[in-house]
């Protein structure tokens, strides 16, 4: 106790000898400060989070330097130290989602202070999955096999309309569940379906739901692919495909004129039926009947085939005049041929064509066909299905003569076909030709002789509605169709578009691009049926509300001028390319 006294007085004295010095003189300019006790501390040491995740903040008060340790991969705080600031400092934590239970431990420190920081995060209970909630099974039976993940106990229900024909057969293992349903076989003629679901123990609005849907056992079914044969004047054949799952015959009493190759059979089969030639001026018909057989019943389902033959082949005839093919610069100084001596032409070789026509007609169509590199030539059968589908869509064609141009060492096959005013389609006429330059006719009289009387043909083609694609920043195609023309143009604005919006301006043929032209080996020109060559063409593109006033003027090598003035929107067309934008 003596020496704590002593201790006690001389640090008495110390403090009064400094206070003499002028240690803690408030007159002394330069006192010595007090060292400042560290404050340290944080608004929410501990937090509690959902499932979903989220973000948390708590804030740090210090007059001191401080950082924080600990690291997550789900758990990140927006920074890990911070300065003195006693009014605070916020920190921000960002916590993902999870379906698992967690938690996570951070310490604040400040000198040799330290503060616990936990996240505790919850997990959501859940059953998810792993095969397919849908399955379809054969009137014959099965397994299905059900197969999901949990992290709560769950058990099967199967309900009670379908305990006769689902059972059960569990395996378990130590995170993922699956049952083994046996199906039985379904003898009845109605199909059955049951709803299984695995539901947790625990919270039964946790649920996974599978489909079991069970097909009826078959009724005798017949089916065929054509319902109806159409056979031309001159007859022919075709395959009539029967689906059948069981027993099958035909009854009928077959007319003279028709012959079927089978009238009865098991199962999936096929039949021929052929029509012979029709040498009357009527149309004829008949149907034949296909019958599916049941085990006990005998007839139970059927299905009918019509079959209609038209008249016999027209006495009308087309003949294509064979007039040889010419060099452009031959030809370009005939009547009617000036054009030719564009530059586009020249040293290339012309195919001139004209319909000799024999007896009243309805209706003619000519086509050519580059066969060159092709080893799947048509037939004639073939052609004349080609030309009677143009008849029946465009109609006759306007004229009875028009041109080609044709390529180097290549092989054509020009066909044309006529039809009498009953409807009756003629036999195809057809002319092959070789195409060599040394071959090519110089100038001839028959050729100016029909050349010379034709005249231009203006078309309006009433186009209502067109569709395109931006194929790149500034080129575009768009196409459109009416009875008159089908017409698809290619071309290439020049200038960076706007939001694939087609630059206003006047397009014009070329095939450099060069800005505000059409490329004309890309471009398609069809006029009542017949593909032909665009000789020039001029397109002239307005912004208007919602859409463009496109305006076409366009010469084909036939010498038809096609007009189009068009207002509206440009629709996409389905995989290809992008769609091109509307202006607002």
């Amino acid at each position: 106790m003596r020496r704590l006294f002593l201790l006690f007085a001389l640090v008495s004295l110390l403090a009064i000898a400094c206070e003499t010095n002028g240690i803690n003189d408030p007159t002394n300019d330069n006192p010595i400060e007090k060292p400042e006790s560290l404050f340290f501390e944080i608004s929410e040491d501990s937090f509690d989070v959902g499932a979903q995740g989220g973000e948390i903040t708590t804030i740090v008060f210090s007059n001191n330097e401080w950082e924080i340790s600990g690291k997550y991969d789900w758990c990140r705080p927006e920074i890990y130290n911070g300065s003195a600031k006693p009014d605070g400092v916020s920190v921000r934590f960002t916590i993902d989602p999870t379906d698992e239970k967690r938690n996570a431990i951070f310490w604040f420190r400040s000198q040799d202070k330290q503060i616990r920081f936990t996240i505790n995060q919850q997990q959501i209970d859940t059953i998810e999955s792993k095969s397919d909630n849908y399955f379809e099974i054969t009137d014959d039976g099965g397994v299905v096999k059900i197969q999901y993940a949990s992290n709560v106990k769950c058990d099967i229900i199967i309900p009670a309309n379908a305990i006769d024909w689902v059972s059960i057969d569990e395996t378990r293992t130590l995170n993922e569940e699956s049952y083994t349903l046996f199906i039985s076989k379904n003898e009845g003629y109605i199909e059955r379906s049951a709803k299984v679901k695995i539901v947790s123990i625990e919270n039964t609005s946790l649920v996974e739901e599978y489909i079991i849907k069970q097909l009826a056992a078959p009724m005798p079914s017949i089916d065929v692919d054509i319902s109806k044969l159409n056979f031309s004047g001159e007859g022919g054949s075709a395959i009539v495909q029967i689906t059948c799952n069981t027993e099958w015959e035909i009854d009928m009493e077959l007319p003279d004129w028709l012959v079927v190759s089978s009238f009865e059979g098991v199962g999936d089969s096929s039949i021929s039926v052929t029509a012979l030639n029709n040498d009357t001026n009527e149309d004829r018909d008949t149907k034949i009947v296909v019958y599916a057989l049941h085990k006990y019943k005998g007839r139970c389902e059927k299905r009918d085939i019509a079959i209609l033959q038209t008249k016999g082949m027209s006495n009308s005839v087309v003949n294509i005049v064979n007039n040889g093919y010419y060099l452009a610069s031959d030809l370009e100084n005939l009547p009617g041929w000036e054009f030719l001596s564009d530059e586009v032409y020249q040293g290339k070789m012309i195919l001139p064509i004209k319909l000799d026509i024999v007896g009243e007609y309805n209706a003619f169509q000519s086509s050519i066909y580059d066969w060159t590199s092709r080893g799947d030539i048509y037939s004639d059968e073939q052609y004349k299905d080609h030309l009677e589908y143009k008849i029946s869509k465009y109609g006759t064609m306007k004229n009875d003569k028009f041109f080609h141009v044709l390529n180097n060492n290549s092989y054509y096959e020009i066909v044309a076909l006529v039809e009498d005013k009953k409807g009756i389609s003629s036999n195809v006429d057809k002319l092959c030709i070789t195409t060599s330059t040394a071959g090519a006719s110089a100038i001839s009289d028959e050729v100016s002789y029909w050349w010379n009387d034709s005249t231009y043909e203006i078309i309006y083609a009433n186009c209502t509605e067109v569709s395109g694609s931006a194929y790149s920043n500034n080129s575009f195609v768009i196409t459109m169709e009416s009875y008159e023309v089908i017409l698809s143009l290619d071309f290439n604005s020049g200038t960076e578009p706007n939001n694939k919006i087609i630059p206003e301006g006047t397009y014009y043929m070329s095939n450099i691009d060069n800005g505000f032209n059409f490329n004309r080996d890309n471009c398609y020109l069809c006029i009542y049926g017949s593909e032909i060559s665009i000789l020039d063409a001029s397109m002239t593109v307005k912004h208007i509300k919602g859409g463009y006033e496109i305006i076409i003027d366009l010469i084909s090598i036939n010498q038809q001028i096609v007009k189009v003035n068009y207002q509206g929107p440009i629709s996409a067309i389905a995989y290809m390319g992008n769609p091109i934008t509307n202006p607002a």
